[in-house]
């Protein structure tokens, strides 16, 4: 009879030590399987936050970007300043040869523009800040070489640059923490 109980209880034994090792890795697989959903649910999350903080800076940099482009036409008026002569001069030599018949310009060009252009109706534009719009056979030539449009044909090589440098400023600045675990 002991040796009987004493077999069961050996078989009690093993069988209670091969539960607790089936446990054990149930427990160690269960925590592999729930590190492996919070890895998952972060990448997401970390996804979907820098997704939806792109967005925000893609909206920001496009109002920022039209800001940007209105503040230069703002300060384009600036810009002739003590120079308006010189800079004068050099966009009338830009024009091609042609027997301009209108010539539409900043009141303050209006003098000189009667002296270039002497054959030329010459009218006055508060709205142009520095150039000249230049019209010959009957409207169908037309040169726009006023500072606002020389700004727009460059300002898709122009924003860019500035977009690069803002962002390279911003960045430097930038004093928030880049470490995601905290």
């Amino acid at each position: 009879m002991r040796r009987l109980w004493q077999q069961s209880e050996e078989v009690v034994d093993q069988r209670r030590k091969e539960i607790e090792t089936e446990v054990e890795h149930l427990r160690q697989e269960s925590e592999r399987s729930v590190q492996a959903e919070i890895t998952a649910l972060r990448t997401n999350l970390m996804f979907e936050a820098n997704t939806r903080a792109m967005e925000c800076r893609l909206h920001a940099e496009a109002a920022l970007e039209g800001r940007l482009l209105e503040l230069a036409k703002e300060l384009i008026s600036e810009l002739p300043g003590d120079s308006r002569k010189d800079l004068w001069q050099s966009l009338c030599r830009e024009l091609p040869d042609e027997a301009w018949e209108t010539v539409t310009t900043h009141p303050a060009d209006q003098s000189r523009a009667k002296l270039d252009f002497p054959t030329a109706v010459i009218e006055g534009d508060d709205s142009i800040s520095g150039g000249l719009i230049a019209t010959a056979a009957d409207g169908a030539i037309l040169v726009d070489n006023t500072l606002r449009n020389r700004l727009l044909r460059v300002w898709p090589e122009l924003l860019p640059k500035l977009m690069m440098e803002l962002r390279a400023k911003v960045n430097n600045d930038d004093p928030a923490c880049n470490d995601t675990t905290v």
